[in-house]
């Protein structure tokens, strides 16, 4: 057996798929620190929002998102129908609408944004919360079914920055929300 066979072979015998299916392995997969971010659409005219956590850009020309939401989830129902949807990628202090919009038992429709302040995008016509720190609008292009998540690509219509805020994003890894500067104590002033 060749070194690249014996590194191939789980040791145990048991399959890579098995192995990563199993909740105590898979640790490296599960262990990639993401962005955080909502993503919104509007149905029969009401606004809905889910919190995502597995985004990248796909595309360069065109500009094009993939977003990885679960095969439950509400959102893919709204989205197969190739409505516009808005990215908002949440600042590191936004730990309680990540939160909010991740719960599966939010209120449904409006309700879901009550005191979270947000505008229509004009491009895709979707909801983009007004603290984030930045926000795309996206045309749905494509749904893939893989396995207990779909993948949604987007392709991106427009891209913005808030200005107002510091670009510090909201991350998700293996051991909850963190951020992505720290303060230093001996930092320069």
């Amino acid at each position: 057996m060749t070194v690249s066979e014996q590194l191939a072979a789980p040791a145990d015998g048991q399959s890579n798929a098995a192995r990563l299916a199993n909740p105590g392995m898979g640790a490296v997969s599960h262990g990639i620190v993401r962005v955080v971010a909502v993503l919104a659409a509007v149905s029969d005219g009401t606004p809905c929002g889910v919190t995502v956590s597995s985004l990248t850009p796909v595309s360069f020309q065109p500009p094009m998102m993939l977003v990885a939401l679960q095969q439950s989830s509400r959102m893919l129902d709204i989205l197969a129908y190739g409505v516009g949807f808005g990215l908002s990628i949440l600042a590191a202090d936004q730990q309680d609408i990540a939160r909010h919009f991740a719960r599966r038992l939010r209120p449904v429709g409006a309700d879901q944004f009550a005191g979270i302040g947000y505008r229509i995008g004009p491009l895709a016509g979707a909801p983009l919360l007004r603290d984030a720190i930045g926000w795309l609008e996206c045309r749905t292009i494509d749904i893939a079914d893989t396995g207990d998540h779909a993948l949604v690509i987007g392709e991106v219509l427009d891209e913005s920055r808030n200005g107002a805020t510091t670009f510090d994003p909201l991350l998700h890894g293996p051991d909850g929300y963190r951020r992505l500067l720290r303060s230093r104590p001996n930092a320069r002033q």
